[in-house]
């Protein structure tokens, strides 16, 4: 069933990471506090004990997942992300074992892979593969936990690069929806690209990037029950703010190929659509 994350709680929590950990200046970890997906972090090294990310809340807050997006992470790196009510991180509330999670999964399945085809036992895309779409690397936590400092390492030792960037962390809470959405809902893959034709009918080419666009919508949403949540949700967000849009937490497949950061592209409508039902209708644009 679709999960949606929001706000983005990095923007608004005090960094930190191990002294030496991340470059200075434009490539500082500050740049986490700027949404333009562009600007990236950059670790001085691949050491898991110095690219660490600290995220220090100003209360405790509900948290049901942790999404890195536009980083280098290889096919073989892995997270590891926790929360605690303190900064010393002595009384850790989520994955107190330090569990890690693969940033690239099995993507694909052995039976839609030719024997001879180089990742016919890993299932893991290929360096050619990535890049595709948005990078991102998902931590999902299943239900909200609470805690004010959030962390996260980044184990990825066999990083050609050398270093570690990071466009984005989204960490936010998870907003549930009572139901899936409506059959009939479109993800298309839109390509910002702009086409010139000469008078032969030669055509040029400027490439920009592409872009994921969804549009869904729920309906038999309880007014009395749901009313409140979807108001607020689409008052809170407009236009302007991000949302993680996550059509299916379970499909860990296609988890990256479904799943990206977005903006509402126009006011949602909060329709009554019968008596003490109503139902919302979404676009979503993927911020790139």
């Amino acid at each position: 069933m679709m999960r949606l994350l929001f706000p983005n709680l990095a923007y608004l929590a005090d960094l930190s990471s191990p002294a030496g950990g991340w470059q200075a200046g434009d490539l500082s970890i500050d740049a986490l506090h700027d949404p333009v997906l562009g600007h990236v972090a950059r670790s001085t090294g691949l050491d898991p004990k110095k690219t660490r990310v600290s995220f220090a809340l100003d209360r405790p807050r509900q948290v049901g997942g942790l999404v890195v997006l536009g980083h280098n992470l290889s096919t073989g790196a892995r997270l590891i992300v926790q929360g605690a009510h303190d900064a010393a991180f002595t009384d850790i509330v989520f994955n107190p074992g330090a569990e890690p999670v693969e940033v690239y999964p099995r993507l694909f399945r052995t039976r839609d892979l030719a024997w001879s085809h180089p990742n016919w036992f890993s299932g893991k895309p290929l360096v050619e593969d990535l890049g595709i779409t948005t990078t991102a690397a998902f931590c999902l936590f299943g239900r909200n936990w609470t805690a004010r400092f959030w962390r996260v390492v980044f184990d990825d030792p066999s990083n050609g690069d050398g270093f570690v960037d990071v466009g984005k962390v989204f960490l936010g809470p998870a907003f549930d929806p009572p139901h899936n959405y409506m059959f009939g809902a479109a993800l298309s893959v839109q390509d910002e690209s702009r086409m010139t034709q000469s008078l032969g009918g030669t055509r040029f080419f400027d490439r920009r990037g592409k872009r994921r666009r969804m549009e869904f919508a729920f309906d038999m949403l309880r007014e009395r029950r749901e009313f409140s949540r979807w108001f607020d949700m689409t008052a809170r967000l407009g236009i302007t703010d991000e949302v993680m849009v996550i059509p299916d937490p379970d499909d860990i497949r296609n988890l990256q190929r479904r799943s990206f950061c977005a903006h509402l592209r126009e006011p949602t409508p909060l329709e009554q659509a019968f008596h003490k039902h109503m139902s919302a209708s979404l676009v979503a644009e993927e911020l790139i």
